[in-house]
């Protein structure tokens, strides 16, 4: 990305810029679709539907600009973005997988603090708008399998689909 100079980067590290890039796009991308944060967007839209800001419009606006390269007429991603993009796909998919064991807090804790701390399991009708933002990306990558201009890509959407496909249509 624009933010990674290989200049400037070489003089202080050979390896791990990667890394670091994906670590940085992995929690960001948590924050942004962590659970608590799509059921108060729920919640919001409940309470002031014509004034909210939506779980569906937050997942059209990460997709519009983390997929953006993809309404090109050559499709063609670098290992940056490519990073960014499995790692938003990997985060909704992972939303209609079972959920995540509660957590072990310590004893005593004072209840109101000990409530905040659990983070509540996503809604039904936040899984549901993760669900059909799946199904959309889905067939987003499939257009653009069609016109992926390298290998890189192509494989990269390729793997995507898969891991669509897999959270979409779950063995039992």
């Amino acid at each position: 990305p624009l933010l990674v100079r290989p200049d400037i980067t070489r003089k202080f590290s050979a390896t791990g810029t990667i890394d670091r890039v994906l670590s940085e796009q992995r929690r960001t991308i948590s924050g942004l679709l962590s659970d608590s944060r799509l059921n108060r967007l729920v919640e919001f839209e409940t309470l002031t539907p014509s004034a909210a800001y939506t779980v569906a419009e937050l997942l059209s606006d990460l997709k519009s600009g983390i997929f953006r390269e993809f309404a090109a007429p050559a499709v063609r991603t670098d290992v940056y973005r490519r990073n960014l993009q499995r790692a938003y796909v990997t985060a909704l998919a992972a939303k209609l997988g079972p959920p995540a064991p509660p957590l072990s807090l310590p004893a005593g804790l004072p209840p109101g603090l000990a409530a905040r701390l659990q983070s509540q399991p996503l809604s039904g009708e936040a899984r549901a708008q993760v669900r059909g933002a799946l199904a959309e990306l889905q067939a987003t990558l499939l257009a653009a399998k069609l016109k992926a201009a390298d290998r890189p890509t192509k494989l990269h959407i390729a793997d995507s689909l898969q891991v669509i496909s897999e959270a979409l249509n779950p063995k039992r």
